[in-house]
């Protein structure tokens, strides 16, 4: 009998002390979802999302986008021929893609001439991001004039909330070094600014090639301000990066010599009117230079047009500059059954090809600025967007946006991009979907390279669905799927050299996640994806990742397992690929810490592959195995 009630005793207690660590997680998980801001961006309309957020990045101490883009699930993260670590389809080479854009708050930033934004935003530094948003959103009508198939959306801190400063000095066992500023000040109810300075050298592991050496080094130089006054954000931004050529355009791909210079400098103004702060109109510039100078004696192929096999250039030095006008006004309405967005955009760009020089191998040298380049292009878009909620669980989204452009001396074209979905919330599923017919435009890069300078945009029709279960508080699993069909997609031809439309592309993907918060201090999250590309791709076309996150009082851990397939580019045969990376940070005072963090530990990181049609191919790891240590202190 004694025995019984002691056993009945336990289980009691046991229950009891269940419920409380039961009732105590689901409050800290009200409290962490109630301050997220992420909770108050996203936006459904803008397609799949997978967000990282103010504790996700806290507890990676990711330092750059890169450190948070390598693992993004249904997407590789590679070195291009320059070294600039850019995101690929599953499947693709990694080229100078067209398909992203990035957002630092309100601006985009992505390259004016190229349409790509990792060439300087590859290694921005986070310490001013509160968090990230990504969305896998071709076809979204709201975000932009320029169709995309992601976004990445970087939302700064609010000084409000921060009220406070950090300095940040990280070094690693080679050359590698960062010095960061951040300051955040609330004024007063109405005013307040956040700042952000950096300086950051890279030194990389040179790689060896069949004829000589490569190198990927990089140094930048980071200034960031935000100010806020009553309804205005006035926001500015400026970063200087100087590279190393890594293989560059050289056919041996080992350039003698070269250099990759690019600052981008941007400012823009937001302005919201009414008490529901529902019109907001935005005004901005962004001016980038870029200067790039290769030398190889056994010769390089850049630019196309120019190129001879018999008398090739050995010397080639150019130098651009490029502004964006951009201007955007939209009005939100809502109802007790809709949610409608009005909006207007228009954008100006334009380019001037400062200087340019190039030698053959014969000993030619000319300053002539050869061929067609694109002075400018314009952009004027009108759109509507609308959410329904049709019942209290299931919501209607469609949309429709006109957009008007044309390039240099080439005549305007109209384009329609609409999109159609749902998006239903149960108690504990949730389902998603989208239907989009829209399209990819050339950036200035490819028209100059292209067959008689023209290319049509690229037609794309998108179908995405989501399915999540939510089978706990604390726990959720989804399943996401994909459907691809792209005409007049963008080709190299070999034959003649030049960038075509080329061959329609069907394109699947898919991708499970599951997320798991244990007990109080540790969130699990897997994931795999994979798609019908083969392993006779370019790039692997299936991965995934497991995630481990530890939150204990003054300790913070990060494991990260990267899983990569193995592939088969061309004459090359990748093995599968396991990078695992840690991150530890203590806090040895209340305002002082300190982080110790180990990247591709393993030495087992994915390869990739200079794959040209003219050149000779070249493999190398995607990632160092890196050491770095960092304290930080808080003021």
């Amino acid at each position: 009998m004694l025995k019984r009630v002691f056993l009945l005793l336990l289980a009691v207690i046991f229950v009891k002390q269940s419920v409380a660590e039961e009732n105590i997680i689901t409050l800290l998980k009200k409290y962490e979802e109630e301050s997220d801001l992420s909770r108050k961006t996203r936006r459904e309309t803008l397609g799949h999302y997978y967000i990282f957020t103010r504790k996700d990045l806290d507890v990676m101490h990711a330092y750059t986008l890169t450190d948070v883009l390598r693992a993004i699930p249904m997407f590789n993260l590679l070195p291009n021929r320059f070294g600039i670590y850019t995101l690929t389809n599953p499947g693709e080479r990694a080229g100078i893609a067209i398909k992203y854009r990035l957002y630092i708050d309100d601006m985009e930033v992505s390259s004016i001439q190229t349409s790509n934004p990792f060439l300087i935003y590859d290694h921005y530094p986070l310490d001013n991001i509160n968090h990230i948003e990504i969305y896998y959103s071709m076809g979204a009508i709201s975000i932009s004039n320029e169709p995309a198939q992601v976004i990445i959306k970087m939302y700064t801190k609010e000084p409000e909330r921060e009220n406070s400063s950090n300095i940040r000095l990280t070094k690693d066992i080679r050359q590698s070094y960062t010095g960061n500023i951040v300051i955040a000040k609330k004024i007063n109810e109405d005013e307040s600014f956040l700042f952000m300075a950096d300086r950051t050298d890279y030194d990389y592991k040179s790689r060896r090639v069949s004829n000589g050496s490569i190198s990927k080094d990089l140094a930048l130089k980071t200034l960031f301000f935000k100010y806020r006054l009553g309804q205005y954000i006035f926001e500015t931004g400026y970063i200087a990066v100087h590279r190393d050529p890594f293989t560059g355009f050289a056919l041996d791909a080992v350039p003698d010599s070269g250099k990759i210079d690019s600052v981008d400098f941007y400012f823009y103004v937001t302005r919201y009117f009414m008490d529901d702060n529902s019109l907001k109109v935005n005004i901005s510039y962004d001016n980038q230079v870029r200067e790039y100078c290769e030398k190889n004696k056994e010769g390089i192929f850049y630019p196309i047009v120019l190129f001879n096999p018999t008398d090739p250039i050995i010397l080639y030095n150019e130098k651009r500059t490029f502004g964006k006008f951009g201007f955007y006004i939209e009005k939100k309405f809502k109802t007790r059954k809709n949610e409608l967005l009005l909006g207007s955009y228009l954008k100006y760009n334009r380019q001037k090809l400062n200087k340019v020089i190039y030698q053959l191998s014969d000993g030619y040298t000319s300053t002539d600025i050869y061929g067609y380049y694109v002075k400018n292009f314009r952009n004027y878009s009108v759109y509507i967007e609308n959410i329904y909620s049709a019942f209290e669980n299931l919501s209607l989204i469609g949309g429709v946006r006109l957009d008007d452009f044309k390039f240099y001396g080439m005549d305007s074209e109209r384009k329609l991009n609409i999109r159609a979905g749902l998006s239903s919330i149960l108690e504990k599923v949730y389902i998603k979907g989208f239907f989009s017919y829209s399209y990819l435009l050339p950036s200035f890069y490819l028209l100059e390279n292209a067959e008689n300078n023209r290319l049509s945009p690229m037609r794309i029709r998108v179908l995405t669905g989501e399915v999540g279960y939510r089978f706990s508080p604390t726990g959720y699993v989804s399943f996401t799927a994909q459907f691809y069909k792209a005409k007049n997609h963008f080709d190299f031809d070999r034959t003649i050299n030049r960038i075509i439309n080329g061959r329609d592309k069907d394109f699947r993907v898919f991708s499970l996640l599951y997320r798991q918060e244990i007990g109080l201090f540790n969130t699990l999250e897997l994931n795999y994806w994979f798609t019908n590309q083969g392993d006779t791709s370019l790039s692997p076309s299936n991965g995934g990742y497991l995630k481990l996150f530890t939150d204990i009082n003054r300790l913070k851990i990060y494991n990260e397992l990267v899983y990569r397939a193995p592939y088969r580019p061309v004459i090359f045969d990748f093995k599968a690929s396991w990078l695992y990376n840690l991150s530890v940070t203590y806090r040895l005072q209340d305002d002082l810490s300190i982080n110790f963090r180990a990247d591709n530990i393993l030495g087992s990181s994915v390869r990739a592959a200079r794959i040209f049609p003219l050149g000779r191919p070249v493999e190398y790891p995607a990632y160092d195995r890196r050491y770095m240590v960092s304290l930080s202190k808080t003021f």
